[in-house]
């Protein structure tokens, strides 16, 4: 599986040390000194995490994107900062996690997730220090 979850071709962030590309760090420094806000989009712990790190030591902004409290659990790694002592370390260095709404209503918060409290749980336990709550939204294009 890519590491976008398969929405078009693959785009290498990391190297095979876990380091990130000078094309995503040159991008990554373009943006902190614009203080505009990387997105993660659907990536991997080991990329997150090596994304987070770099925008803390250059004093960027970054929001991990459909990462917080992952329906399938922290042991899935694509598109979650894991359990909650990953999650909190990663608050620490300054960046912020998205939990959708949606996993918590409608068909999404009861399929596939085989414990329903999943979510919930992660999230008592991480509490609300730079987490962003948003919702799936979809409307009915008009005629």
């Amino acid at each position: 599986m890519t590491s976008h979850g398969g929405c078009g071709p693959d785009l290498k962030i990391i190297d095979d040390k876990g380091e990130l590309t000078s094309e995503v760090k040159d991008c990554m420094e373009r943006m902190a000194k614009y203080k505009i806000c990387v997105f993660t989009g659907h990536r991997t712990f080991a990329e997150q995490y090596a994304m987070v790190k770099y925008a803390h030591e250059i004093g960027g902004h970054i929001l991990l994107t459909h990462s917080g409290g992952s329906a399938w659990g922290p042991e899935v790694d694509l598109c979650s900062v894991g359990t909650v002592e990953k999650a909190k370390e990663i608050v620490e260095m300054g960046a912020y996690i998205e939990v959708a709404l949606h996993q918590f209503v409608g068909a999404s918060a009861i399929w596939p997730i085989t414990v329903p409290t999943v979510t919930t749980d992660w999230l008592k336990a991480m509490g609300p220090k730079n987490i962003v709550m948003s919702q799936k939204h979809h409307e009915k294009s008009p005629d």
